[in-house]
């Protein structure tokens, strides 16, 4: 019996060494920790959403500080949408070389050109980081604004290449939007011209009767508001008497570039505002406020597998 109750006394002694040697081995730890003393928590991942999903959506202001997190467009990372926004584009001159820059044939044309930085290195794939998600943007405008492309070149057979639709004669402004390894991102203007060039004096795209574009069976209603220091654009998009279902685009939830009339070296960028509602169809933008004038804005997100693009023509200011 005897032996019996020294084993049940040593056991417990034995538990309660291994414990007091577990603290004494925590406390060293928490005082020898290189983090001032403290154990780094393991980073939360946030979410920021509008909250549950409603009829309406939340235009975020730009200027806001404390809502900077939610405005993809006011990153300030090299490639973001706002260091895009943040500068017109460039005559091309010695930068952007086609191959061909006047047609005769009013068909798709397959367009081929070289990029160059301001030293005269060729800019090809290796040279060129992202910019929202492809090595290239390329849109093609018609002069008059009733023609729009917004392409992603590929790199083959050592050019840049990109088939565009130019079924009209006419000016139509090219604009490559890159961002080379070494510098800044950049967007070039380039003169394209389908036999003739436009008349200055021609006539431009009409304001869009009650702010609604169609486009593949889908419309788009946009509601632009104007919030002293800051605009929004509000689109609300339906297919079939739904909203429509957007998913990721070109790293974004959508895209909106916007022109202005009368001003071809004017062309911003925007990545929706984390505040969009892509599942029910709508999605918005915000920026500082525009000077007076005319102004058309596309509009590119994507459903199931299908990219919808839409084109409105507003005035500001007027």
């Amino acid at each position: 019996m005897a032996k019996k109750v020294k084993k049940m006394v040593q056991e417990p002694l034995i538990v309660s060494g291994i414990v007091a040697a577990m603290i004494v081995s925590l406390i060293i730890l928490i005082i020898s920790w290189p983090f001032g003393g403290s154990m780094p928590l393991q980073p939360e991942k946030i979410e920021v959403r509008g909250g549950t999903q409603v009829a309406s959506v939340t235009i975020v202001d730009p200027n806001d500080t404390a809502a900077a997190s939610v405005i993809d467009s006011m990153d300030a990372t090299p490639t973001s949408a706002a260091r895009e926004n943040s500068m017109d584009a460039r005559d091309a001159g010695e930068n952007v070389k086609f191959k061909i820059d006047r047609f005769q044939k009013l068909a798709v044309q397959p367009l081929k050109f070289n990029i160059f930085d301001d030293a005269g290195a060729e800019l090809t794939p290796n040279y060129l980081g992202n910019i929202n998600g492809d090595k290239v943007q390329f849109y093609l405008v018609h002069a008059d604004f009733k023609l729009f492309d917004h392409i992603i070149p590929t790199y083959s057979g050592g050019v840049w290449n990109v088939r565009a639709n130019m079924p009209r004669s006419g000016t139509y402004y090219a604009y490559t939007l890159i961002d080379p390894v070494k510098g800044d991102p950049i967007i070039y203007k380039s003169k394209l011209v389908v036999r003739n060039e436009s008349d200055p004096d021609a006539a431009q795209a009409d304001v869009t009767a009650n702010l609604t574009a169609f486009f593949s069976g889908a419309t788009a209603r946009l509601e632009i508001k104007e919030f002293g220091t800051y605009i929004g654009f509000l689109y609300e998009m339906n297919k079939d008497g739904r909203p429509l279902n957007i998913v990721p685009y070109l790293n974004a939830v959508g895209t909106m570039t916007l022109l202005k009339h009368g001003d071809p070296g004017f062309i911003k960028t925007f990545k929706a505002d984390g505040a969009s509602e892509e599942t029910i169809g709508k999605v918005s933008f915000s920026m500082g406020n525009p000077d007076a004038g005319k102004y058309t804005a596309l509009l590119d997100v994507k459903s199931g597998k299908t990219v919808y693009s839409f084109a409105h023509t507003f005035d500001i200011g007027s």
